[in-house]
């Protein structure tokens, strides 16, 4: 089991006594810290697939954590063990001292205080972590609790580290989406993991690169055995079928602009059983893969595949589109790619060239599509933005006024200058009696008693700012 043992006892003195499993290698952040430089990957996935293992078991007991983060996966004898999970409280405050576990707080909890965390605030800590497992660091570890708490309301985030496998950092920057219904499901991670954990064993991604730095002047396929030339194309052949399928998964979960995804997935699908079919019959074709031009073929498909999961990625979404200059753009940037791929599919002889009908009938249809979606946009679809930016505003204001109790700078009105009303109302008092009617000068006004004086006096120095 991957969360930590707990025993409760009750003594005869009526008190409960809470019992934790030893862990005998600390927590995560200490073990990162002390082992980091010896970890290879397989250790790395090894270590994120045991955590989400028991995410995945406290989620199918519909227990949230609340509070996950490297100071609360413990390690004992290597093995990554969740804790503190019954601890875990809806109505956590954000922390005061640390600005490190800041950083692991779902930013829907930052905006809204109260906001109900549930499985996805947890995916979105767990995120972090990932991150945390690929740097050896602790997460924006040079900022500032309140830069930390600006950067990730504008939803600012750690960027990758050189080496990370890239389909381990789109799953990460998929947990930490600022939208939690974007964020996959504990299930979801724990198989993404496996899948890169096999590429990582077969050395996938390493002989990817080492095909990309040769020299095809000397790579001399026709004088290859066919064990040779499959080992040459075979990495080549599965980065294809993976963003295959994540083009194709892109386009099932779609936000927008689902009919444009869908005319670029059924390409990809359609040239994938080519790929099939051409590698079934490797013996028949083989004299095809001694072919230097139709490696280069196989690898500019493996490009553009990676030029449609960029844009796919983009227009999928109303918050992707919007980095597009306008409809007209991102129509442009499709009939490119359609051009490009068909371009691919002459290059390896696979007959599934649309005709230009049909490309006609696709570009009319696109067109309906994103403009539509600019309209949206521009009407205001993207409610969320404007709020967070109101936001961003607010401590923005607290950030450059750098409020403290000795440089406060708010009026100040003597109490001996306050004077009952002439004439008593039933509604003088209000809010039980905490706010009571008076009167400055010829005004009315509205006066509340406050044990914390010294955090009234600086909201209304930053109400004072706005003022201005």
């Amino acid at each position: 089991m991957k969360i930590i043992k707990i025993l409760i006892s009750h003594s005869s003195s009526g008190y409960f006594i809470l019992v934790l499993q030893l862990a005998n290698n600390g927590n995560l952040r200490e073990y990162l810290k002390k082992n980091f430089s010896i970890l290879k990957w397989d250790t790395k996935i090894r270590i994120a697939s045991e955590i989400i293992n028991g995410l995945q078991f406290l989620h199918s007991e519909d227990i949230i954590h609340c509070d996950l983060h490297s100071n609360n996966i413990l390690v004992n004898d290597g093995q990554m063990k969740i804790a503190d999970f019954g601890l875990g409280m809806q109505n956590i405050e954000l922390p005061r001292n640390s600005s490190g576990m800041l950083c692991y707080i779902d930013p829907k909890c930052i905006i809204n205080n109260s906001y109900k965390r549930d499985k996805k605030s947890d995916i979105y800590s767990f995120g972090i972590i990932l991150w945390e497992i690929s740097s050896g660091r602790s997460p924006l570890d040079s900022f500032s609790r309140d830069h930390i708490v600006l950067y990730i309301v504008k939803g600012g985030r750690e960027m990758a580290v050189k080496g990370t496998p890239s389909r381990y950092v789109k799953l990460y920057k998929k947990c930490w989406d600022e939208n939690p219904e974007n964020r996959p499901d504990a299930k979801f991670v724990m198989e993404t993991l496996g899948q890169v954990n096999s590429m990582q064993n077969n050395k996938l991604e390493e002989l990817t690169a080492a095909i990309g730095r040769l020299d095809l002047n000397y790579l001399n396929l026709e004088f290859k055995t066919t064990f040779e030339i499959l080992t040459i194309y075979y990495p080549i052949i599965c980065n294809i079928k993976f963003k295959a399928e994540e083009i194709y998964i892109i386009y099932k979960d779609a936000e927008c602009n689902q009919q444009v995804c869908e005319f670029l997935a059924k390409r990809v699908k359609g040239a994938e059983k080519f790929i099939n079919s051409v590698i079934k019959d490797i013996e028949e074709n083989e004299p095809k893969f001694r072919n230097n031009s139709y490696f280069l073929a196989f690898k500019h498909y493996e490009n553009t595949l990676k030029n449609i999961d960029d844009f796919t990625e983009k227009v999928s979404k109303y918050k992707g589109f919007i980095k597009f200059l306008d409809a007209k753009q991102a129509k442009e940037n499709f009939i490119n790619l359609t051009e490009e791929y068909d371009k691919c599919m002459k290059e390896l002889h696979f007959d599934t060239i649309a005709s230009d009908y049909d490309k006609n009938e696709e570009a009319h249809k696109v067109e309906i599509s994103l403009d539509e979606v600019e309209k949206n946009v521009d009407n205001g679809v993207n409610n969320d933005n404007q709020k967070l930016d109101s936001l961003v505003q607010i401590i923005d204001l607290k950030l450059q006024i750098n409020v403290q109790p000795s440089n406060v700078q708010a009026h100040i009105i003597d109490q001996k200058e306050l004077n009952n009303p002439h004439v008593k109302t039933d509604n003088d008092n209000r809010d039980n009696g905490n706010i009571i009617k008076k009167i400055y000068g010829t005004i009315e006004v509205a006066c509340k008693f406050t044990r914390d004086s010294k955090n009234f006096e600086s909201e209304l120095a930053i109400l004072e700012k706005f003022s201005q």
